[in-house]
């Protein structure tokens, strides 16, 4: 198996920011023209005549053009506000820019065209980030038989059926045939992903990855598989905490690493029923070393498990203030004296709590199932 291409594979960034009245009004003019003619329509664009593809639609979550400057560089999308302190600019950049320009590359570039289109960018919010890994590997069959995934993860194959083993302590995933894709985890949380990249080429009609790999796209010998961990806008906040862009270069390494330990795919042929003895696939093994490797600079030797205590030990600070901050309300209202209420707070709280359970046990259990779910993330081992 030999490593043929490791890189970014996208980037989605929020940013504070506004485009003028007058090239909201271009843009206004070009979108009816798009939606006329039922297709993209190109413009040229700001005060340093960039050029785009201004499309017949916006993107959910108000942004109203969407537009963009070349499959080797971003997807742009845009509020129709002139508010420069509201999130109105969204900036997706394509595999292409990657490709060409690398990750410093590719964010120099989002600054380069705000600059052309006249927009001075403000804050940055990172919204999702892609990484992949193609290996060459003509032996290789994708076996979802093979893959170990944590209790309860969602597991889609195309190319065959698949059965889940809900008594497990991971998900068995059967096909009735060798799939072409597989996906371990489903957005806006995280994702895993291997696929046959060459198929994939030749069917969206990306030749310009066969120049990336060195390969003869005729040559059906030479197939390529790829890996790619996925991180959806609620990993990213919630899970990792990435809001810049220098949070993501300090911890991306650790949160691709993560992902690919969370998710594994093991050898043939092995009879160990504990899974953690299990060892690795040599494909996985491949990704394994290479994302370690491609991602060293962006680690922060966070080790796992960290980010999760220290999300949990934040939420039961939090937990404590509100209590805190209830218990006085609580105390006040009743019209209790200020004097020594301080010392009556915990029997202001303990109180309340036996309160809930007199009056209401079932109410109480759903309450704690509720929450519970919602603190899956921060809690889970």
């Amino acid at each position: 198996m030999k490593v043929l291409y490791a890189n970014f594979d996208g980037l989605t960034v929020a940013f504070k920011g506004a485009l003028t009245p007058e090239l909201l009004d271009v843009l206004a003019a070009t979108r009816t023209e798009a939606e006329t003619k039922n297709e993209p329509v190109p413009a040229v664009l700001g005060p340093g005549k960039k050029l785009a593809r201004v499309f017949e639609t916006g993107l959910r979550g108000g942004y109203r053009y969407r537009l963009d400057t070349g499959s080797d560089e971003a997807l742009w999308c845009f509020k129709h506000n002139t508010d420069a302190d509201q999130w109105n600019i969204l900036v997706s950049i394509f595999p292409g820019c990657f490709v060409e320009r690398g990750y410093e590359g590719a964010k120099a570039l989002i600054f380069e065209t705000a600059d052309a289109f006249g927009v001075p960018l403000g804050e940055e919010a990172i919204n999702r980030v892609d990484y992949a890994v193609d290996i060459e590997a003509p032996d290789f069959r994708l076996d979802p038989r093979l893959i170990v995934a944590p209790k309860g993860t969602k597991v889609k194959v195309i190319g065959g059926r698949t059965d889940y083993t809900d008594d497990a302590p991971y998900q068995y995933v059967t096909t009735g045939r060798d799939g072409e894709t597989m996906t371990i985890g489903q957005m806006p949380g995280r994702q895993v992903t291997i696929y046959n990249k060459r198929k994939q080429a030749i069917d969206k009609k990306k030749p310009f990855w066969f120049k990336v790999w060195g390969i003869d796209p005729k040559d059906r010998t030479r197939r390529v598989f790829r890996a790619e961990v996925r991180l959806g806008k609620r990993e990213v906040k919630a899970r990792w905490a990435f809001v810049t862009f220098g949070d993501l270069e300090a911890g991306m390494g650790d949160a691709v690493l993560d992902a690919v330990e969370s998710v594994r795919m093991v050898a043939p042929g092995q009879t160990d029923t504990n899974v953690t003895r299990l060892a690795l696939h040599p494909f996985w093994k491949v990704v394994t070393s290479e994302m370690t490797r491609g991602l060293e600079w962006a680690r922060a030797g966070l080790a796992r498990g960290q980010i999760r205590l220290a999300e949990r030990d934040q939420a039961i600070q939090h937990a404590e203030d509100m209590m805190f901050t209830y218990a006085v309300r609580k105390g006040l209202l009743e019209g209790q004296p200020e004097s020594g209420l301080p010392e009556r707070l915990p029997h202001i709280a303990a109180q309340a709590a036996s309160k809930v359970l007199r009056h209401s046990r079932k109410r109480a259990v759903r309450k704690i199932g509720k929450t519970k779910d919602r603190l899956r993330l921060t809690t889970r081992e």
